[in-house]
């Protein structure tokens, strides 16, 4: 009798263990999605209306928008740029809207316009990369144990946003609406994990 009782038991536990398994399997996804419900917001491009620019929010706590670009209709999109230590502030389309501007922010300095697209050529003009600013400081600041990362990080981004503003006189300067972090959130739709492209 206490054998078999010690048998049922286990029999039970297993059955719980398995159980309680794939509900964790099955619901884990589900609950992941909802916790970081991913997000996507899209704008067609106002001079090449089959164009779009797409922005995609994900992650948990501090979450990067993730710049995309989809020349047609039925092309996958195309990765262009993460903004996470360089965060997205707003961004503003050309006065000819053909080209996109972003103001990011970094380290509580900012925001820069330090990122753009241009639809008319098909071109990402990206921020300086980060580990290219500090290898150029270093080798400029050879045995310098004080160097000032951050200054030289905002000497790129100012660098980079006196190029692309002049790349944006060049269309007709900025327009006037601006597309803040809210504007574009309050466009986005929440969407699957597995409908956000790769990014990495």
């Amino acid at each position: 009798m206490k054998k078999k009782l010690a048998v049922g038991c286990v029999t039970v536990a297993v059955v719980g263990v398995v159980a309680f398994a794939v509900v964790v399997a099955l619901g884990s996804r589900h609950f992941v999605e909802g916790l970081s419900n991913p997000q996507l917001s899209v704008f067609a491009v106002p001079a090449f209306p089959d164009k779009a620019l797409l922005l995609y929010e994900v992650g948990f706590n501090d979450r990067p928008f993730i710049l995309f670009v989809r020349e047609h209709q039925q092309q996958d999109p195309q990765f262009v740029y993460t903004m996470f230590d360089r965060y997205f502030v707003e961004f503003q389309w050309t006065a000819d809207g053909e080209m996109a501007v972003f103001s990011l922010g970094f380290g509580g300095s900012g925001p820069y316009r330090a990122l753009a697209y241009d639809f008319s050529t098909d071109t990402a003009y990206l921020p300086p990369d980060q580990s290219d600013v500090l290898r150029e400081l270093a080798t400029d600041n050879p045995g310098t144990s004080t160097i000032d990362d951050s200054q030289a990080e905002r000497e790129a981004l100012e660098a980079a946003e006196t190029a692309i503003l002049k790349l944006a006189e060049s269309h007709g300067g900025l327009s006037d609406e601006v597309f803040s972090r809210d504007a574009v959130r309050a466009t986005a739709q929440r969407i699957k994990h597995s409908e956000v492209p790769r990014y990495h």
